[in-house]
């Protein structure tokens, strides 16, 4: 059955939202697409990241999420995710800085 992106997260929670317990199948197959580039690649991720986002906000902002005190804490820890996806960005950005300074550094931290 041909399902869009964010829709087993999305089931989920309605399942838990309306009561029912949810377990993790560990032998479950599942057969998924693999980008062949890595520009879509990049915006599979992407696409992913912010159908987890949208769920996990739209599911925190429920009475029900409290409920289950493991699941609202990761859902609020998303801090890992985003050093994640940022900390390569941060390094390129770091890197280019140092090489474009003109400037040396010297030993005692002065000029």
């Amino acid at each position: 059955m041909p399902c869009l992106s964010g829709d087993d997260k999305r089931l989920t929670t309605l399942i838990l939202e309306r009561g029912y317990l949810t377990y993790m199948q560990r032998t479950a197959e599942v057969w998924s697409t693999f980008p062949k580039t890595w520009r879509i690649f990049c915006k599979q991720r992407l696409r992913w990241a912010r159908n987890t986002w949208r769920s996990d906000l739209r599911a925190l902002s429920r009475p029900w999420c409290t409920a289950i005190p493991f699941l609202a804490y990761t859902m609020v820890d998303k801090g890992s995710a985003v050093t994640l996806l940022l900390g390569p960005a941060f390094m390129v950005h770091s890197l280019i800085a140092a090489t474009g300074s003109s400037r040396p550094c010297s030993p005692g931290g002065g000029s």
